[in-house]
């Protein structure tokens, strides 16, 4: 009864934070969940539920949604997420959970920097090279652990200031991404009756 308490707690927290910013709901519950179960079961978990939450949000705020953004965070992103997927089938799971941890640290200590650091103006340029790179190791943690969202909000945050349309941006992200990762675990018979 009680692994049943904090599993729903854990999601119902990560979703409702989620819902107000676009994203984090994975990043977060997704520590929480390790205590709990394995972290196969958490992915699949994660993912159905967030593609719900997001589905939710577009459907609501679809006229905010800016499609050539999405566009380019699709494109970079999905070669990014593939290549996530096929190397956490090779990778063992102590390297899997470093891996993590170390990227939770990053972006906890990026996050952190930026609120204190001055806006810098770079070139166009730099920007978009920046921004591809963002986008692909965004795709690839996603790929891995379902937590892409904090490097698809370095992008976003740069080249999408208004926060409704962000938000309904961002969760037409998840609504694709998030179905892929649907589709290739139903065809890779990854969801059991469990799940």
């Amino acid at each position: 009864m009680m692994f049943f308490i904090f599993f729903f707690f854990i999601l119902f927290i990560s979703n409702v934070i989620q819902g107000i910013t676009g994203f984090a709901g994975t990043l977060l519950a997704m520590p929480f969940l390790l205590y709990l179960m394995d972290i196969e079961p958490a992915k699949e978990i994660l993912n159905f539920v967030g593609l719900i939450g997001s589905l939710v949000i577009v459907y609501n705020n679809h006229q905010y949604i800016n499609f050539s953004h999405v566009r380019r965070i699709i494109f970079f992103m999905m070669i990014g997420m593939v290549t996530g997927i096929v190397s956490y089938s090779y990778l063992s799971m102590k390297l899997l959970m470093i891996i993590f941890s170390t990227f939770l640290l990053f972006t906890s200590v990026h996050g952190l920097v930026k609120v204190f650091q001055k806006k810098v103006k770079t070139k166009q340029v730099e920007m978009s090279i920046k921004g591809n790179t963002i986008l692909l190791l965004g795709g690839f943690f996603h790929g891995m652990f379902l937590s892409g969202g904090p490097l698809l909000v370095m992008f976003a945050s740069d080249y999408i200031p208004e926060k409704r349309q962000f938000r309904a941006t961002l969760s037409c992200v998840w609504v694709i991404l998030n179905g892929f990762y649907l589709l290739q675990s139903l065809l890779n018979k990854n969801i059991s009756v469990e799940v």
